[in-house]
């Protein structure tokens, strides 16, 4: 026999689990992105030019014409820029 205390426990553990397995899993992405060389330089550029005033756009095709590929080995899109960028621009002078 269960009690209704235990009951409304369970879904919240559940909860709390996912929400600690999501964070660990966010974290070690964000890791391996800032540890994969070939992410560093295409983060050194992705800064640089989006300091000086790029678009999103131009970056992608200048990272795309220059055989820049993401960690996974896929073309660079917006999304994965803006990423980048605020994963290296937080930690482009530390």
């Amino acid at each position: 026999m269960s009690n209704s205390k235990t009951k409304c426990q369970i879904p919240c553990l559940l909860l709390e689990f996912r929400k600690i397995t999501f964070e660990f899993l966010e974290n070690t992405r964000k890791k391996n992105a800032l540890s994969n060389d070939a992410n560093k330089k295409a983060g050194t550029l992705i800064t640089t030019m989006r300091n000086s005033g790029s678009k999103w756009s131009e970056i992608v095709l200048q990272l795309n014409q220059n055989g820049f590929r993401t960690r996974r080995g896929c073309n660079f899109d917006i999304t994965a820029v803006k990423r980048l960028y605020e994963r290296y621009s937080s930690n482009f002078f530390n």
